[in-house]
């Protein structure tokens, strides 16, 4: 499922100022108070416009399922990301990934089987057309809540050199147990406890942020997004609404 997320505008304007243009006689303590406002402002604009298509899945997944995972990823770069493969480690699909334009948010369920101890995991991915690279999320919404947590991670395949985009594997158990290798490199985290995002970036091109809710029906929110030096890559309608740096 495909939404379009609605025109960030004002907001998006001191976003970017606040984050990548702050003013030199600006002090750390006041950078990270408007950093913080402004963020929240974003997200309740991006919420707002997205909120009945989300809290559909939600719904229906909820009424439906005990053990869910609704991931939803909102694309704030220039590059479309198509062809969303999922490789599942337990449970089953009950949408399939959309492709996700520039200035879209795409949304995918996920759940349990029914009739067996497991719960809900594994990797989707998408091809960052024109980047040569893939995006990937890693998800786990485990059956046995006593003992294990949700987790989830979010990472980027290393750049390849060819006309011909590779063939992808399941990253899951690379992503649950391991670390970063020459393949892929990504960031992890437990969500019981522990609060907060995870936050991975890459070689100065990307940022992905992801949360995760810590019960058996999930809701996992990613945003793709240029790092934030990284001006050129912004979905057009942000370049637009500020200008080019050091224009003014």
């Amino acid at each position: 499922m495909v939404l379009q997320l609605p025109r960030l505008k004002t907001v998006l304007v001191i976003f970017l100022f606040v984050i990548g243009h702050e003013p030199a006689q600006a002090t750390g303590q006041d950078r990270d108070v408007d950093h913080k406002i402004v963020e929240l402002n974003i997200r309740k604009t991006i919420t707002d416009g997205k909120s009945l298509e989300i809290s559909t899945l939600k719904s229906k997944a909820e009424n439906l399922y005990s053990m869910t995972a609704v991931i939803q990823v909102e694309n704030w770069t220039r590059f479309p990301l198509l062809s969303g493969e999922v490789h599942l480690y337990s449970g089953t699909t009950t949408s399939q990934p959309p492709n996700i334009l520039p200035g879209e948010t795409g949304c995918l369920a996920l759940r349990k089987k029914l009739a067996v101890v497991y719960g809900t995991s594994g990797t989707v991915s998408w091809e960052v057309q024109g980047a040569n690279r893939f995006l990937v999320v890693m998800w786990t919404v485990p059956y046995d809540r006593s003992t294990y947590s949700n987790w989830m991670a979010v990472g980027m395949t290393k750049k390849w050199n060819t006309t011909t985009v590779p063939q992808r594997t399941s990253f899951y158990d690379q992503m649950y147990h391991r670390s970063s290798d020459e393949r892929i490199t990504f960031s992890r985290k437990e969500f019981h406890h522990h609060a907060g995002p995870v936050s991975f970036r890459n070689d100065e091109e990307f940022q992905i942020i992801g949360e995760m809710t810590s019960f058996a029906q999930a809701v996992v929110t990613v945003t793709f997004q240029p790092d934030r030096n990284n001006y050129r890559y912004w979905y057009s309608e942000i370049r637009s609404n500020v200008g080019e740096p050091n224009s003014q």
